[in-house]
């Protein structure tokens, strides 16, 4: 990177709030590489920050019509698109501190296309599974995208509360009361369903992708399936999971215990 792109990206990063949204490895050493790239253009043409939050989420609308297609090789194209919008999230905060314009209401710009963001491609991977194995698939997939919005919203809440009025720094996780047995073990579960650091959940869309080549539709409890139909009733089960543990957190432990 030229030294006065680092430039950029050290003033860029000056502001940012690393206590609510904890970067991860992949995001600090990738990410956080290639985003001051896009947003040194957006500066030169005159892009603001919350333009390009709204811009996130039209890039997903265009990638969720890509999932409509039935041939697992667009399905791997768009999982690898998807990336775009991690970056595109990253360059929104970007434009707001290097022009000194972050505030409250850009927060909640950004936290609310991406929310709407992740609905609209969870809804196109559904509306895909459907056109290809029948109106079944829908169930699962319905319940992700319930499941997601209320997931996302409950954290999004919390965290545009905790920017306008400044709550303290999240308790860290040693110094919280003991979970109890099921709690830990549900909470534990849906990370292992759901998490990949920096990318969320559209790595194990790609692997279920790549396998869908290799792999022909199959019968399952007398239904038609294929492994992106197995990966998102494994990716709804991880929502059922996370989202009444982390709304029993933050009414046991408080909100900075979810942030």
């Amino acid at each position: 990177m030229p030294r006065w792109l680092q430039e950029q990206r050290a003033r860029a990063l000056a502001g940012r709030n690393n206590r609510y949204h904890p970067p991860s490895w992949f995001g600090r050493h990738v990410t956080r590489n290639l985003s001051p790239y896009v947003t040194w253009l957006f500066l030169r043409l005159g892009i603001s920050a919350n333009q390009a939050s709204v811009l996130r989420f039209f890039v997903a609308l265009a990638i969720a019509s890509v999932f409509l297609l039935q041939q697992p090789e667009w399905w791997i194209v768009a999982a690898l698109a998807c990336y775009l919008t991690n970056v595109l999230d990253s360059v929104d905060g970007e434009l707001a501190r290097l022009r000194g314009t972050a505030s409250p209401q850009g927060t909640y710009v950004d936290e609310f296309t991406g929310m709407a963001g992740g609905g609209v491609l969870l809804s196109g991977i559904v509306l895909g599974l459907c056109r290809m194995l029948g109106f079944h698939a829908i169930v699962p997939g319905l319940v992700a995208i319930v499941l997601l919005f209320l997931t996302r919203t409950h954290m999004h809440v919390l965290r545009s509360i905790a920017f306008e009025w400044g709550l303290p720094a999240p308790a860290r996780e040693s110094t919280l009361p003991r979970e109890t047995g099921w709690v830990r073990r549900a909470r534990k579960g849906a990370m292992y369903l759901l998490i990949t650091p920096g990318l969320q959940y559209f790595p194990q869309l790609l692997i279920a992708s790549v396998l869908d080549l290799l792999v022909p539709p199959f019968m399952l409890f007398g239904l038609a399936f294929n492994v992106r139909l197995l990966w998102l009733s494994l990716f709804a089960l991880g929502l059922l999971l996370a989202a009444p543990t982390r709304a029993w957190r933050t009414v046991r432990y408080g909100i900075s215990s979810q942030l």
